[in-house]
């Protein structure tokens, strides 16, 4: 069986819902709702395969914590 969770691409890595959660200590609804809201991208892998950019997560952190 391959594991999916954490996802590379053409150089590109990848992030699930469930790692990203874990990773920032909140919810997948939480998660969700910052997609709807437009601060997190996600992206298609196929039809049922979500991944958020390692690189996008990454830029996200660096800007809080510049904010801070």
């Amino acid at each position: 069986m391959i594991n999916i969770t954490n996802t590379k691409i053409d150089d590109q890595a990848f992030l699930d819902r469930k790692s990203l959660a874990n990773r920032w200590s909140t919810s997948i609804a939480t998660l969700k709702r910052l997609e709807k809201k437009g601060v997190l991208t996600i992206q298609a892998l196929s039809e049922r395969v979500l991944r958020y950019r390692l690189e996008d997560i990454e830029r996200i952190e660096a800007e809080q914590k510049g904010s801070r």
